[in-house]
């Protein structure tokens, strides 16, 4: 193209292994001073997820002859909105010198060289700036940096340092405080170190990784930090693409009480040592998002210590088909505070297994056992709404059901005379309190830790909110009661039986009356007689 003449270029699918774009490059070369104007209609650079956008409507150049300048410029990421603006000199000579500037929601300085064998010594450093994450709406994050990069442009190094004081995605939800990022390698290798991480009720404190970059996965290996007063680590990885995530962690020695109310909300559930396992995938955008696609397993165990608000057999008397009958109802108000019944709560150990699919988390089972309270539990835990839908298979040290009053004395697989305190309602009570233990896992119910052999075993139905009273459906004892001796009878029989003893006891009281106005008047005749005679024998005695 001459000079002084207009030059059209059409260039599509321009392909660097990093950048593809379409373009339109229209310009007029004059020899004063050659203008290129760059509209770009479509960029896709590889690596990044495919719904975050990425706009440059367009560029200006100005091509002099010892520089190369590009005028203020609007580059569009997703939710950031940055100006470009900078000049190339020397682009016609080994060494070519690069400055840049951006300003807007990212106030930085891109500035260095770049030789003719590609090597590169460039410095870009990025005063305090807030941004919103792209792909997460709701977020923001504050960052400063200050990063070298060397080496070959193929392949090149980074060192410097990257701070995030305060970064918050609520979308998930996470936030960070204090994160610094070192860069020690090639492009996002290194370390670095976060002072507190929180997600929901989750806390981890002064966490360290290694991280790399490699292809599409985001690499943190070796993350290591403390949770509830316990230890974590484990390695992570991130798809930059599509936001799988991979995570396989453990903890141990944590704070059972403080690890529940952070997971699942539950104040005071239970305490004791927790140790746990977990390998789990998820993609990583809205919290409900992440919970549907979880899938994994997580197995755990929580050693000496005692239940509180989930577990204790206070509760489980509780149960709709206990409270809803008002003489269960009063029976069980004398007992619940009873001496002992509160040592239940202790538990030697809490073993489970949780496997997670479709937004739920089944128990696979979760047993545990203590010296007068053992269980064996299966169902499943929605992950999103925090119902639970359980099956509760449990075995109660003899001495305890003892002091259950006639709630424990239901228990017994033979009533050879009815139960006083219920009377005639007895068998209906029976119903209501017992169920037979055939077709039922007793055998996977664990040993009480006491090594006691006298025991009774009850089934509980479990189907709300976790840790509200309202979800215990049913208690009932695992055994089958011979009720024959049980004398059962109608309303009206009860009715006409009562109004029987009582006219009997009238007239059995009337009788007695009877008899006693009757042994009285013959008494009196007898001393009637007495009298005479004494009277005769006197009046004879005075004759002499």
């Amino acid at each position: 193209v001459a000079f002084g003449q207009t030059a059209l270029l059409k260039e599509n699918n321009i392909n660097s292994g990093l950048v593809s774009l379409k373009s339109d490059i229209t310009g007029r070369l004059d020899k004063i001073n050659p203008v290129i104007k760059i509209n770009l209609d479509n960029i896709n650079i590889k690596n990044i997820p495919s719904n975050i956008v990425l706009k440059v409507p367009s560029m200006d150049i100005n091509v002099k002859e010892e520089e190369i300048e590009i005028t203020q410029t609007p580059v569009i990421i997703d939710k950031i909105n940055i100006n470009v603006s900078g000049k190339i000199k020397n682009y016609l000579k080994e060494k070519i010198n690069l400055d840049f500037t951006t300003s807007g929601d990212i106030n930085s300085t891109f500035k260095g060289d770049i030789t003719s064998m590609q090597n590169l010594n460039l410095t870009y450093i990025a005063s305090p700036s807030t941004i919103i994450i792209p792909m997460f709406e709701k977020s923001k994050m504050t960052f400063s940096a200050n990063v070298g990069i060397f080496g070959n442009i193929n392949n090149p190094s980074l060192s410097g340092s990257v701070n995030v004081p305060s970064l918050n995605i609520p979308e998930i939800p996470v936030s960070l405080t204090n994160m610094d990022i070192k860069l020690n390698s090639h492009i996002l290798n290194g370390n670095a170190s976060v002072q507190k991480f929180t997600s929901g009720g989750i806390e981890a404190e002064n966490i360290t990784s290694d991280f790399s970059l490699k292809g599409e996965n985001f690499y943190l290996n070796n993350l290591k930090g403390t949770a509830f007063n316990g230890e974590i680590n484990g390695n992570i990885i991130y798809n930059i693409t599509n936001a799988k995530t991979s995570i396989d962690f453990s903890g141990s020695g944590m704070d059972a009480a403080k690890a529940v109310y952070g997971a699942a909300g539950i104040k005071n559930a239970l305490t004791g040592t927790l140790n746990f396992d977990t390998k789990l995938s998820m993609l990583v955008s809205d919290y409900n998002e992440m919970m549907r696609s979880l899938k994994g397993s997580l197995t755990f165990s929580v050693k000496n210590g005692a239940f509180g608000s989930i577990g204790r057999i206070e509760s489980f008397l509780q149960a709709d088909n206990i409270i809803n009958n008002a003489i269960l109802k009063t029976t069980v108000a004398t007992i619940t505070n009873a001496a002992g019944i509160s040592d239940t709560a202790k538990f030697d150990y809490i073993d489970g297994k949780l496997t997670f699919a479709d937004g739920r988390a089944e128990l696979n089972p979760v047993k545990s056992s203590g010296p007068l309270l053992a269980y064996y539990i299966k169902g499943k835990y929605n992950l999103i709404n925090g119902t639970a839908v359980l099956t509760i298979l449990g075995r109660l040290d003899g001495t305890v059901v003892a002091k259950l009053g006639p709630i424990g004395e239901l228990s017994a697989n033979k009533l050879l005379g009815y139960i006083p305190k219920f009377g005639s309602l007895t068998a209906n009570i029976v119903n209501i309190l017992t169920s037979s233990p055939n077709g039922e896992n007793i055998d996977a119910i664990p040993a009480l830790s006491n090594g006691s052999t006298t025991y009774k075993d009850f089934k509980v139905v479990h189907n709300g909110i976790l840790g509200k009273p309202s979800a215990i459906k049913s208690f009932k004892w695992l055994t089958e009661i011979d009720t024959s001796a049980i004398e059962t009878k109608s309303v009206k029989e009860t009715f006409n039986e009562i109004k029987s003893s009582v006219n009997e006891d009238l007239s059995n009281t009337v009788q007695s009356v009877t008899d006693a106005i009757s042994d009285s008047k013959e008494q009196w005749n007898t001393t009637k007689d007495q009298i005479k005679n004494s009277a005769e024998e006197l009046k004879n005695l005075f004759k002499f």
